[in-house]
């Protein structure tokens, strides 16, 4: 029995139900006490199928999957959410479950994958990036009607199979990211360059035929999401299209560069308020992503090349549509890559201090109904 209770699948068990269960009592707490005042718009659909606090965490984008996954794409601006997730959700409503409970299954099923395949990845010294990614000032969103967990576990996955030189498995794995998110897409680049250094399979008789249908099975989600949009909308990259629809400043018809986003950033502290909390999410945002790139940059000697592809990319992409907006949500799915493996020093404890702390003061805020990441 003590044999049973030390083996890492069920201490990862544990730890997700604690994590969960601290997530959703500080959520009942702030919302119990302090009301729940949403700025989105159909708050009052989502209430209509849920009480005010399974509400919380179907916010924001997680209505947009709800419709996805209820009545597929039929509402303009809807095309911007990639369709694996709520396409899971809906496949599994043939069982007469609901689309809520069913996307709950889907988060703890990926939020398992990805940290007992980290666990698998790094053996023991896999604690450190797990506890990382946990406390993480927005993991809440693994709890939410969010691609996080599905994406996060695919990619751990993919990236544990590329370890093991498993290309087939890899190009599977990557295959369905990016029909989850379209940085998905960067994870069948990193596996292009993992080919390309594996002299053992380029070696082989059956490369030349192999790894062409490799890489297309390694963005088939994306092709496929494309040929659907085109053969439904006329529009291949109408997930591109709509992003202005959302507000936050994003563009939809023209690339912004890095640069102009930062001086973009740069002149909203100069002119927002600083009392309210667009402000102190200006700062969030900005913080996060200059964070993330700065860890990088001193990692990244200790990263592989297709990794560090990756984790950039995954930072950039984003950047293009003109704002750092969601910047804290789409890092959480890097964490693990960024902090890496080993053991924990000082500094990363408070580090890790510093971000359960956050983590807390941000669910409270995103639990009274603002728009966090």
């Amino acid at each position: 029995m003590k044999r049973f209770w030390m083996h890492p699948a069920v201490k990862i068990i544990l730890l997700i139900i604690l994590w969960f269960a601290a997530i959703r009592g500080i959520s009942f707490f702030v919302v119990s006490h302090f009301g729940y005042n949403p700025q989105y718009p159909y708050y009052d659909e989502v209430r209509s199928r849920l009480n005010k606090f399974d509400a919380v965490f179907a916010s924001f984008d997680g209505i947009h999957y709800l419709h996805i996954a209820r009545g597929w794409y039929n509402g303009t601006g809807e095309q911007a959410f990639f369709p694996l997730y709520p396409g899971v959700v809906r496949g599994l409503g043939q069982f007469h479950m609901e689309p809520e409970v069913t996307a709950g299954i889907i988060n703890a099923m990926g939020l398992f994958a990805g940290l007992f395949g980290l666990y698998l990845l790094y053996g023991k010294k896999a604690w450190f990036p797990i506890v990382a990614t946990l406390v993480f000032p927005t993991s809440f969103f693994f709890a939410g009607i969010y691609t996080e967990s599905l994406f996060f576990g695919l990619s751990v996955l993919f990236f544990l199979s590329l370890r093991r030189k498993h290309f087939a498995t890899a190009a599977i794995f990557a295959g369905l990211a990016s029909a989850t998110r379209l940085v998905g897409c960067l994870l069948g680049l990193a596996l292009a360059l993992e080919l390309l250094r594996s002299r053992k399979f380029l070696s082989s008789r059956i490369s030349l035929l192999s790894t062409p249908l490799l890489l297309f099975i390694s963005e088939s989600g994306l092709f496929y999401y494309m040929y659907y949009l085109w053969a439904k909308f006329g529009d291949p990259l109408m997930f591109i299209h709509v992003q202005s629809m959302f507000g936050a400043e994003r563009t939809s018809g023209a690339v912004v560069l890095l640069p102009q986003v930062l001086v973009r950033y740069a002149k909203m502290i100069v002119t927002v308020n600083p009392h309210t909390w667009v402000y102190t999410r200006i700062w969030l945002e900005l913080i996060v992503f200059l964070g993330a790139i700065i860890v990088w940059v001193r990692r990244y000697r200790n990263i592989n090349l297709s990794l560090s592809v990756y984790i950039v990319g995954s930072l950039l992409l984003p950047t293009l549509t003109g704002t750092l907006s969601s910047m804290p949500r789409y890092t959480l799915v890097l964490v693990p890559w960024l902090v890496g493996a080993g053991e924990i020093s000082i500094k990363w404890r408070v580090c890790l201090i510093v971000s359960l702390a956050l983590a807390a003061y941000i669910l409270v805020v995103f639990s009274e109904g603002m728009f966090v990441a």
